[in-house]
């Protein structure tokens, strides 16, 4: 049978549009022509079922054979584009593991070092997930540590102030 390559294999099959109008996939082992193929390259192959073996590239590509200007025409409308953040092809979105870092660091930050320590690593965490197009999640966690690391750092600045005035209006 004739067809036309759809999709190349990789992470999913391949697709081979028929000269009936019917898709097959198939792997990179079904592919008997020379080189790799590429989308859109007339061939032939032997249809079994909903799968495609034995494909080759075919060398008649002079003319467009009149099955494949008719499929053309009807071929499938491509998908409204979607409102909606495009997630990434992995689909694995980690959080920043800085944002958890700076809001864990901001929440212990009784103590002077953790407090800086969560605002700089807040800072760096949420450029870090600006930057990621959408493989990193946590900016809300990242914000959380800065707003707590800020706040530490100003209560440590209000008790130091505190202590070095308060030793000079006892002992008056």
């Amino acid at each position: 049978m004739d067809g036309v390559v759809l999709d190349v294999p990789g992470a999913k099959p391949g697709v081979v549009r028929g000269s009936n109008g019917r898709r097959y996939s198939y792997g990179f082992s079904d592919w008997k022509g020379l080189g790799m193929p590429s989308q859109g390259d007339p061939v032939s192959f032997v249809a079994t079922g909903g799968q495609a073996t034995e494909i080759q590239r075919r060398t008649d590509t002079a003319t467009a054979s009149s099955w494949e200007v008719e499929l053309d025409a009807v071929a499938e409308p491509e998908p409204a584009a979607s409102t909606v953040p495009r997630q990434p092809a992995s689909g694995a979105v980690r959080t920043s593991g800085l944002a958890v870092l700076s809001l864990v660091m901001g929440i212990v930050g009784l103590l002077f070092l953790g407090s800086l320590i969560a605002v700089v690593c807040g800072h760096v965490a949420r450029a870090n997930i600006r930057r990621s197009n959408g493989q990193l999640k946590g900016d809300g966690l990242a914000l959380g540590g800065l707003v707590l690391g800020y706040l530490g750092l100003l209560s440590w600045l209000v008790m130091v102030m505190i202590l070095s005035t308060e030793g000079s209006l006892v002992y008056r």
